[in-house]
């Protein structure tokens, strides 16, 4: 079996069975997920990296979220257990402006399990952001354009016919 995008939704027990017994288990399969998630506050200030294990029923109490990888120092606020999920947090004093890359993983007695790593990326640097005001500027100078091209041409018309009329 192989998924590629994986959510918090898909976290649970999988089962094979036999394409002829469907009622005949070949294997169970429990899968966790991970993520981070990250916010930041009004004015720049306070970004808060969210490292969220999504566990079947519940986590086994072996599980341990760490962090790394930060060049900033962030305070961690140490893993917490809420429902099914293990969660821990790392906040720092501001957003963070360079390309940091900052990784949670997932560490059963001492051992990692899986990561997952959350990279800053400046507003500007991705090209999105610099091509949609460019496309909406050329959008509208070409509106601009468009409406005084034909407002001309009408203009030049009317004079014409007024020119032929006398």
């Amino acid at each position: 079996m192989f998924i590629t995008k994986v959510s918090a939704l898909n976290a649970g027990v999988y089962q094979c069975s036999n394409s002829t017994d469907w009622k005949k288990v070949l294997n169970k399969i429990r899968l966790h997920t991970l993520d981070v998630i990250s916010q930041c506050g009004p004015g720049g200030e306070n970004l808060t990296l969210t490292c969220v294990l999504t566990c079947t029923k519940k986590c086994d109490q072996d599980f341990n979220l760490t962090w790394s990888g930060s060049s900033q120092n962030g305070r961690q606020t140490g893993s917490v257990v809420e429902n099914n999920s293990l969660i821990n947090r790392q906040i720092f004093p501001a957003c963070l402006t360079g390309s940091e890359e900052i990784t949670c993983s997932v560490q059963r007695e001492g051992a990692v399990m899986a990561s997952k790593k959350w990279r800053s990326v400046k507003a500007l640097q991705t090209p999105a952001w610099l091509a949609l005001p460019l496309g909406l500027l050329t959008c509208a100078a070409a509106g601009v354009l468009y409406v005084y091209m034909k407002r001309k041409r009408n203009k030049d018309a009317a004079h014409e016919q007024s020119n032929i009329g006398m």
